[in-house]
């Protein structure tokens, strides 16, 4: 959830609607009393404000092999779904309107063809320095475009996006692609 303090309560940008603290304490208790996950911690984090103005800052993925970039992929939340943008590694749009590389879900998310942010080049460096400093041939670095630069958001060795094939699903020109600089990657970890 993302809120914002805004009279009479927070405004929440991800659900649009105003909550009470009272509200969103008795929200987040019931997910914790749902959650198999109700020991644990919960993590507050400060909000990230978005270069480009957007409430909810726009999520960066980027596919990373040892230094190169395969695939960007760019999450803009909206409702009542989500916009998916795809960028090749020199974070060029990639239009694909007839799904050749990567067919979406249009029931789930849309798809658009949007030029780089400002100061992708900034993010592009951040994911390639982590993607080397990850002693494997891939792993998948989630970055946000903020005012004061990239902020890391996570980054996974595993990452579910293309593996479920709900939302997305991708063909076997991009996949081998991706196969390629894996193998690349793998040469330059011997």
């Amino acid at each position: 959830d993302v809120y914002k303090r805004q009279a009479p309560g927070y405004y929440d940008h991800l659900k649009k609607r105003t909550l009470t603290m009272d509200q969103i304490i008795e929200e987040q208790e019931k997910r914790a009393k749902d959650s198999d996950q109700a020991d644990k911690l919960w993590v507050i984090e400060e909000k990230v404000m978005d270069a480009g103005g957007a409430h909810i800052p726009d999520d960066f993925k980027f596919y990373c092999f040892q230094g190169r970039c395969g695939l960007v992929h760019r999450t803009i939340r909206d409702r009542p779904r989500d916009i998916h943008c795809y960028y090749d590694g020199s974070f060029i749009p990639i239009p694909d309107l007839q799904d050749q590389l990567i067919w979406t879900n249009s029931a789930i998310v849309n798809r658009a063809v949007l030029p780089p942010p400002n100061g992708w080049q900034r993010l592009m460096r951040a994911a390639k320095r982590i993607s080397v400093a990850t002693p494997t041939p891939f792993v998948r670095v989630d970055m946000y475009n903020s005012n004061d630069g990239p902020v890391f958001g996570e980054f996974t060795l595993v990452p579910g996006t293309f593996f479920y094939e709900d939302r997305e699903k991708m063909f076997p020109t991009l996949s081998t692609q991706l196969g390629m600089l894996w193998e690349e990657a793998e040469q330059d970890l011997l």
